[in-house]
């Protein structure tokens, strides 16, 4: 089992995507933002994933119980990776637009990132 590249449909979207990503942006989502970066698909607004671009553990995800303090805890056991693999190991998807919001930003509910895309989308 794997993943393959297909043709684009003739009447796909043509326009420009917009792909808002910071820490919080991990697992499969990474993948996919790994797959659009690489394939030049996407501008990418906001902060480095938390989910490296090479990959993630996923999966069949048992949950094991520790025999002394019977915590229960979930182990992936599939190693995924994107189609697209990415020469630096040990980073996320990096942004072609950075925006940091700050804490100030999250306390009075402003977005930044998306504010950046609407003004560049002329909104």
């Amino acid at each position: 089992m794997g993943s393959k590249i297909e043709k684009s449909k003739p009447h796909r979207y043509r326009g420009r995507l917009f792909v808002l990503i910071d820490g919080g942006t991990f697992s499969a989502a990474s993948l996919i933002a790994t797959n659009l970066k690489a394939g030049k698909r996407a501008i990418f607004v906001g902060e480095e994933t938390g989910g490296a671009a090479g990959g993630t553990v996923a999966g069949y995800l048992p949950v094991l119980k520790l025999p002394n303090s019977h915590l229960r805890w979930r182990f992936g056991l599939m190693n995924i990776k994107p189609y697209f693999q990415v020469a630096e190991e040990g980073r996320g998807v990096m942004p072609d637009v950075p925006v940091v919001r700050s804490i100030d930003d999250v306390i009075t509910g402003k977005d930044p990132v998306m504010d950046k895309v609407l003004k560049s989308i002329g909104n």
